[in-house]
């Protein structure tokens, strides 16, 4: 296998019950992975937090969420226990199994803070030559 990219795909402070994507610039390089590693990273976070980043497939690139289907088990985890536990990352890896469509994207959350919790995506895309 080859490596296509690795590349930042995500970089931005987030807050509780907002649902954040990856920008969809980066849709057509997520989709064309054979291979796909994303890696979360929490830079910042006022206290305790757990942040998902989920990957997400789709054949129409529409920014409507039911076109959209979470790849089952490809996701991140981060879970920084304090302000001062951080930076913090956590890393995973799509399945051969896995049902990857034309398009992908991330979709990020997390699950307490308010006031902010800096999050950087990196994907690292790998295509069968």
């Amino acid at each position: 296998m080859a490596r296509r990219g690795n590349i930042e795909i995500f970089n931005k402070v987030i807050n509780k019950s907002v649902i954040y994507y990856s920008d969809p610039q980066f849709n057509d390089l997520l989709g064309q992975a054979d291979t796909l590693v994303l890696q979360a990273i929490v830079d910042g976070t006022p206290g305790g937090e757990t942040v998902t980043v989920q990957y997400q497939t789709s054949n129409d690139g529409a920014p409507i969420d039911a076109l959209w289907k979470d790849v089952s088990g490809f996701a991140c985890s981060v879970v920084p226990t304090s302000a001062t536990d951080v930076p913090k990352s956590d890393m995973d890896r799509n399945a051969s199994t896995d049902a990857m469509g034309a398009l992908g994207r991330v979709k990020v959350t997390c699950t307490t803070n308010t006031s902010g919790v800096a999050v950087r995506v990196i994907a690292c895309v790998r295509v069968d030559v």
